[in-house]
């Protein structure tokens, strides 16, 4: 065996080789050879596509709590400070209107975030034995977002409302 053959392939990418290739932004360790607008250009569409993807989450997931049934405005009220200090305790309450009887009641409420790595927060299970659809909370946020909350009733409706919050320090490594 040659000492040639002996030597890993370097994952280097030589001087001479002007490819340029993002594999080192999806973790390939691979050294690129752009200069700094290649950069900025590469770094903004992996912003975007980070957003969007945080979007298909939240959308899926919101499809998939719901079972694709139509939603209504109305009846929530979600109440939290507009500027939230610090995205590792952000306070939140939730309050359904809602009679609480044995035939009319609130059976859960959903809280999602549309910006966070996962956008499902929290689910509190009711009965007709609280006295009212109410929860309080804090939660965490990924930067400056909108905080949705869902409620399923006794007789399957479900009812949304959700409340811009603006985040001075991310909870999440990454504030994108």
């Amino acid at each position: 065996m040659t000492e040639s053959s002996k030597c890993k392939k370097s994952s280097f990418i030589k001087a001479d080789d002007k490819r340029t290739s993002l594999r080192a932004l999806a973790g390939g360790g691979v050294h690129l050879l752009l200069n700094p607008l290649q950069w900025t250009v590469a770094l903004s569409a992996l912003a975007v596509n980070a957003a969007r993807s945080n979007e298909d989450a939240f959308n899926a997931l919101f499809y998939e709590i719901t079972g694709g049934k139509k939603t209504s405005e109305g009846r929530i009220l979600l109440e939290t400070p507009r500027l939230a200090d610090n995205g590792h305790s952000a306070a939140f309450r939730v309050y359904v209107e809602s009679p609480m009887s044995e035939s009319d009641f609130v059976k859960s409420i959903f809280i999602l975030s549309d910006r966070n790595p996962r956008p499902f927060i929290a689910r509190f299970d009711l009965t007709p034995l609280n006295p009212k659809a109410e929860i309080s909370t804090r939660v965490r946020l990924n930067g400056s977002q909108n905080v949705h909350a869902l409620a399923l009733t006794s007789k399957g409706e479900w009812f949304t409302a959700h409340v811009p919050v603006e985040v001075t320090e991310s909870a999440c490594l990454d504030a994108s």
